[in-house]
């Protein structure tokens, strides 16, 4: 495994045994009782030979379960095929694997043939060959020379089947890795957030969680940039997880997770995958394509974010977009930057388009979906969006610039300030079982440059939803204080805890690629802040969690407001425009002193406004958050 720059690469360790030479297509259907002059090879879709639809691994041996599509005449027909690898120790002087084809549902007069690549360069003498007739004849067929070809054996009825051996004379030398034991990382405090006892869990440092989800009994799972996903448990029982246990490897780029009974499903780069423990050993054995289809490479932004679940067991992820690849091949462009609802019988449906990087998905307790974008080109500002089943969201994907789709631009619901924000990533939305449930249904977001956690809260104002935002851990940590290393995902516990999954990668900031867990415990000493900024057709109200000092809250020299917005125009930041100050002319407080209303001279729509207030609590009390972030994409009647 390896990175360049900010792409992750996985290559085949060792010397290649074969080389020089096409890889061509393994499988071709020819009419049967005839010299093998008419081919049909697999269909293509989305660049791929197949369709993957599940693997299962088993000590030596693994077993693949995929679909060939052929096209014969006007009808095409779907070709199941298993395909098993195991490996063979029991040739002299040899080394190989041995390889078994069984397929069905094979079209009437057809024969099903298996190729093995011409090569011009090998190494330890390498052989493919039928172990059940060695002197088999291997042809070619019509004027495909990058391969030739030998019969499968017909079983049954459209069945056939077909063993080979891939050996070699080279033996690998097992090497002795003496390792050293590691010293189990201490628990560190983390002091940043207001209202909460933090602790970084003592986990080893190269896991990078990029999604976090719980089974039902309350393990913690996880998945790592690196591709692997982990189950995490408390061994001695003071309430952090302290051990790992290594549940799948080989993924790639999985960035979201969620549990379905012993189950876990997780979505990388690829698919949707749900992964299975079917012999109790605590390690992955069946795995199950829930959903693929889309176009992807090892573009480093191919990403496929979220997977969350709705109340009916609907499951919806985000694709990166590819609108920067200008040259990327047709082949690849499918579903690129939407957003798709996969149902619970397997159906894909596509419900949002023209995102850039969608990497965080929450859904609240109303099934309403919010989803983060990242700052570029036509989103001048991060952006958290709230999902309207077929509309677009600003910046078109290679299938939608290529298919040339007329898609009017719906404005996010909360436009993120920027750089007080710099790249806003995993979300989710506070559920019942929370201590403070005064923020039951906000949600909550990952800022990673600046290693804080932002809150948000969302207002309807007409048809259109739109919103503000917060802090909600500090980002003043002190050098001598632990803090997160770089919010990427973040969630809530069935106990009420919050843990926020934190990566180093070397592509953005150099060094080491690592990261760690940090669990935030609410202490019941949550501060007296703003709770939630809202507009009104004159103004501002702010809600507090708490009463404030009704002279402090009265004076209308204790907030400041400014307004100012971004257009696009053409390149990939956009800086400030038409900022201006806004004059506070009256302000009213509620009866319980919890709200203040503040009337202003001028509010303009499309723009973002940022409101503070001084320290207006009773007594010596500081309150947190003072500020709040207005998206005023319309101006309430």
């Amino acid at each position: 495994q390896r990175t360049e720059g900010k792409s992750w690469y996985w290559d085949m360790a060792g010397s290649p045994i074969i080389s020089g030479y096409d890889r061509g297509f393994e499988f071709v259907l020819t009419p049967t009782g005839k010299k093998p002059t008419e081919a049909i090879y697999p269909l293509l879709q989305n660049g791929l030979a197949g369709t993957l639809r599940s693997y299962e691994s088993q000590g030596n041996q693994v077993s693949l379960n995929y679909e060939l599509h052929f096209k014969i005449g006007d009808k095409i027909t779907t070709v199941a095929v298993t395909d098993t690898f195991k490996t063979l120790t029991d040739q002299p002087g040899q080394t190989g694997l041995q390889r078994t084809i069984k397929a069905g549902n094979l079209p009437e007069g057809y024969t099903l043939h298996m190729g093995r690549p011409q090569f011009s360069a090998s190494i330890g003498s390498p052989q493919i060959t039928n172990p059940d007739k060695p002197d088999a004849t291997w042809m070619h067929i019509t004027d495909n020379n990058s391969h030739e070809f030998i019969q499968a054996e017909s079983q049954a009825a459209g069945h056939a089947s077909l063993t080979l051996n891939y050996l070699c004379k080279l033996k690998a030398e097992g090497l002795q890795v003496k390792a050293k034991p590691k010293p189990k990382p201490e628990i560190e405090t983390v002091t940043s957030a207001p209202g909460f006892d933090g602790v970084r869990l003592p986990l080893a440092g190269g896991i990078m969680p990029t999604a976090l989800a719980w089974r039902e009994d309350g393990t913690l799972i996880f998945t790592s940039l690196k591709g692997d996903v982990y189950l995490a448990k408390d061994t001695d029982g003071d309430g952090v997880e302290d051990e790992l246990t290594l549940f799948e490897e080989g993924l790639s780029a999985p960035f979201g997770i969620i549990a379905d009974g012993s189950d876990i499903i997780v979505s990388h780069k690829p698919e949707v995958i749900r992964l299975s423990d079917t012999n109790g050993d605590g390690r992955t054995d069946q795995r199950t394509i829930v959903a693929s289809g889309w176009g992807f490479n090892d573009n480093y932004h191919d990403w496929a974010s979220g997977c969350i679940r709705d109340s009916q067991g609907n499951l919806y992820v985000g694709l990166g977009s590819d609108y920067a690849q200008m040259k990327r091949p047709d082949d690849q462009i499918h579903w690129r930057g939407k957003i798709l609802k996969i149902t619970y019988n397997g159906n894909i449906e596509v419900l949002g388009h023209a995102f850039r990087y969608p990497t965080g998905l929450a859904m609240n307790s109303k099934d309403e979906i919010y989803i983060s974008d990242q700052q570029g080109v036509q989103n001048t500002f991060n952006e958290i969006n709230f999902l309207i089943p077929g509309k677009a969201y600003g910046v078109p994907s290679q299938s939608d610039l290529r298919n040339k789709e007329n898609l009017e631009e719906t404005r996010a619901a909360i436009q993120v300030p920027h750089p007080w924000t710099r790249s806003v990533n995993g979300l989710t939305c506070i559920p019942k079982q929370f201590a403070y449930n005064s923020l039951f249904d906000q949600g909550l977001g990952c800022e990673y440059n600046q290693r804080f956690l932002i809150r948000f809260t969302t207002q309807k104002v007409g048809d259109s939803v739109q919103g503000a935002t917060y802090y909600f851990t500090r980002a003043d940590v002190p050098p001598d204080e632990h803090n997160f290393a770089g919010p990427m995902s973040v969630a809530v516990s069935p106990q009420g805890d919050i843990y926020v999954g934190s990566i180093h990668d070397s592509g953005w900031l150099g060094g080491q690629n690592t990261g760690s867990i940090t669990k935030l415990t609410p202490n019941g000493k949550l501060p007296n802040g703003i709770k939630e900024l809202r507009a009104t057709s004159d103004g501002f109200e702010l809600e507090f969690f708490q009463p404030v000092d009704a002279k402090k809250a009265a004076d209308k020299a204790a907030y400041t407001i400014a307004g100012y917005t971004r257009v696009w125009s053409g390149s990939y930041a956009s800086p400030d425009s038409g900022r201006y100050k806004v004059e506070v002319e009256d302000v009213t407080l509620s009866d319980d002193r919890k709200t203040v209303r503040l009337k202003v001279n001028e509010l303009k729509e499309k723009f973002v406004y940022e409101v503070n207030c001084q320290q207006i609590g009773t007594g010596k009390e500081t309150l947190f958050p003072v500020t709040g972030h207005y998206s005023m994409n319309r101006i309430p009647e």
